[in-house]
C-alpha cells in the first residue's frame, strides 16, 4: 500500500537529468508524507587498486557529498526531512544494499538503446530486478512539469 511508503531511496549520479529526477521524487515524497533519501556512489568496479585511484575515489566522495548536500538544501520545504549519503563501490550493489532500509526507491533511466545499452547496461533494470523493495523507474524524456 502506497501510505506505507516512509522513506524513498533516489539515486542521483549529477547527470543531466538529476534535478528533473530529485524534483519528481520530491513531489512523490510531499504525497506520500515520505522522506527522501539520497544516495551517490562513487563507482569503483573497475577492479583496480592503485593508491592514486583510492585517492582519487575519496577526493570524488568529497565533491559527491558538497553536491549531494546541495540537492538536500534545494529540496527541504517540499519534502520536509531528507537524508544523503555518498558510498564507494559498485553501484548497483549499493543501490540495491541502500534499498534494504527504505520502502521504495525512484530511479532515472538515462535512455541508452542499442549498442550502447549492451555496453553499458542498465543501472535502472539491474536496481529494478534486484530491489528489496518497489522502484519506479524515471524517464525524463517524458517528464514535462
Amino acid at each position: 500500500m502506497m501510505a506505507d511508503v516512509k522513506t524513498i531511496l533516489v539515486p542521483v549520479d549529477f547527470s543531466q537529468h538529476t534535478a528533473k529526477l530529485v524534483e519528481y521524487a520530491a513531489g512523490f515524497a510531499e504525497e506520500l508524507g515520505a522522506n527522501l533519501s539520497l544516495i551517490n556512489v562513487v563507482d569503483n568496479s573497475t577492479g583496480f587498486g592503485f593508491a592514486a585511484l583510492h585517492k582519487f575515489e575519496g577526493d570524488m566522495k568529497k565533491d559527491m557529498e558538497a553536491k549531494i548536500a546541495g540537492l538536500v538544501d534545494q529540496y527541504k520545504a517540499v519534502c520536509g526531512s531528507s537524508e544523503h549519503t555518498v558510498v564507494i563501490g559498485d553501484t548497483v550493489d549499493s543501490i540495491v544494499a541502500a534499498a534494504k532500509n527504505c520502502d521504495m526507491v525512484i530511479i532515472a533511466t538515462h535512455g541508452y538503446k542499442g549498442l550502447d545499452k549492451i555496453l553499458l547496461g542498465s543501472v535502472a533494470e539491474r536496481v529494478l530486478k534486484a530491489s528489496p523493495c518497489p522502484v519506479v523507474v524515471f524517464n525524463p524524456y517524458k517528464y514535462h512539469k
